[in-house]
């Protein structure tokens, strides 16, 4: 059976890297990151690399598990989140006619645009700020009470 090194598996600065990693597994350090590949064709794709020590039952370090997991599809799926989230606020912060807002179960503010800003300040004249409670901004006992009913 013909041995390989790992070395014929990276360029040179790749092999450096890998090495710098698998020291620091080594030395009891787990080693988890991402990074992007590139292709000639012009594609490139994701993978993650992982550097954990191997122990025995003793504890003691005899060498270093590593793998490498493809991760594109994941990076792709969390893009499309990034870029949809991207879309939605800046819907949700350029209405200047519509008073949007939205509420935890405990009447807290978890998001709000500066329409529903400006109109609290306008009613209640409070600045509201993510996390308060809308029963600390409307004063009016009446207003309180349909919060508590319709939320």
């Amino acid at each position: 059976m013909k041995k390989a090194s790992i070395k014929n598996y990276f360029s040179d600065i790749e092999y450096e890297r890998f090495e710098k990693e698998f020291n620091r597994a080594l030395n009891n350090e787990k080693v988890i990151f991402e990074k992007e590949y590139y292709l000639h064709d012009g594609d490139s794709f994701w993978i993650e690399e992982r550097y954990h020590p191997a122990k025995s039952e003793g504890g003691e370090i005899f060498g270093v598990n590593y793998s490498l997991i493809n991760i594109t599809e994941r990076k792709k799926i969390e893009k499309e989140l990034q870029d949809s989230k991207a879309h939605l606020k800046a819907i949700f912060d350029s209405s200047s006619e519509l008073n949007i807002f939205s509420l935890d179960k405990n009447l807290k503010y978890t998001a709000f645009n500066g329409q529903h800003a400006f109109k609290m300040h306008q009613l209640w004249n409070r600045d509201i700020e993510l996390g308060m409670s809308t029963m600390d901004v409307v004063t009016d006992q009446y207003a309180k009470e349909k919060l508590n009913i319709n939320f």
